[in-house]
């Protein structure tokens, strides 16, 4: 079996957090999931974010990172995930 190295590839990320809530809503054009668009949703004090990928809609959840992938796509990334996977560019 032949062994692959991932790409290094540079992607913008935010971390969904309460203090965080603007940016990521500027990050990712969040409107109407009917419109194809990432929806917010804020339940007391629980954020999460649904975000219509060519996966299907997923959510994510306070604290997980929200990545905008090399086609100009976002996903979910959960923290652990995110933190071995990516580190800071320079």
């Amino acid at each position: 079996m032949a062994k692959f190295i991932k790409k290094a590839i540079t992607v913008e990320a935010v971390q969904l957090r309460q203090d965080t809530v603007v940016e990521v809503i500027n990050f990712v054009n969040a409107g109407r999931l009917i419109d194809g668009d990432p929806q917010m949703s804020v339940a007391v004090g629980k954020l999460e974010l649904h975000i219509p990928t060519p996966e299907g809609v997923m959510k994510a959840d306070e604290n997980d990172w929200i990545v905008k992938g090399i086609r100009g796509e976002f996903y979910p990334v959960k923290p652990d995930i995110f933190s071995d996977t990516y580190t800071r560019a320079e």
